[in-house]
């Protein structure tokens, strides 16, 4: 058991170098691209990657593979999301409440890139100048066997007739593919700024990939 232990600790590690790898190739591309729109998709791209070698980082360092504490994740991905966001001319500010929730592989990894789409998407859009009042909020917890995660922010809100099962945008489709595979219920907020709520059940270890997903 030891030794397969440090196995999948070194197929971890060898994943998220690998990841890393690719996210440096981008980075190398990217300074040959002047157009800003093909900057921001390939900045998108690298955001991605990152989130799901985040994931694979936490993995290599926790004691139980299992079980992975989402607090340092989240926060990770939110330092790199403000990384890469914040160079424009709007500021904001986050404020995250994550309690001991805790994920295996399978969840962990959608639940961090479906955070990773709604909080970049605010970031890019939710405020049209620089304010110390510009905010988004994250809050996970857990309640009973069922994760809540909200997402919300104090923005211009969602354009009019804009639903997120419909949006045509890459952001959106993103998310609803992988809340799908959580077999999540989501929530939209449009008053005083933009609200989403994610809820899904919260899926006991078990053997094999495909068997950690609800519905499996």
């Amino acid at each position: 058991l030891y030794e397969k232990e440090l196995l999948l600790a070194e197929v971890l590690h060898r994943v998220n170098n690998n990841l890393s790898l690719i996210t440096a190739f981008l980075d190398m591309e990217l300074n040959n691209i002047k157009d800003e729109n093909c900057r921001a998709l390939f900045k998108k791209s690298q955001i991605r990657i990152k989130t799901i070698g985040i994931v694979h980082q936490k993995l290599y360092q926790a004691e139980d593979f299992s079980n992975m504490p989402l607090k340092g994740y989240i926060e990770e991905i939110l330092t790199t999301v403000k990384r890469n966001w914040r160079k424009g001319e709007v500021d904001f500010l986050f404020n995250s409440n994550v309690n001991g929730t805790k994920l295996n592989v399978n969840q962990a990894i959608p639940c961090g890139i479906i955070l990773n789409e709604l909080v970049t998407n605010a970031c890019k859009h939710a405020f049209t100048e620089r304010s110390s009042d510009n905010k988004v909020k994250v809050d996970i917890r857990t309640l009973k066997n069922q994760v809540i995660m909200s997402v919300s922010d104090n923005g211009i809100g969602l354009p009019q007739g804009v639903e997120l099962e419909n949006a045509n945008t890459l952001g959106f489709t993103i998310v609803n593919i992988l809340r799908k595979q959580l077999n999540a219920d989501v929530k939209v907020n449009c008053k005083d700024g933009t609200s989403f709520e994610i809820r899904f059940k919260k899926a006991r270890f078990k053997r094999g990939m495909a068997s950690n997903l609800p519905g499996s």
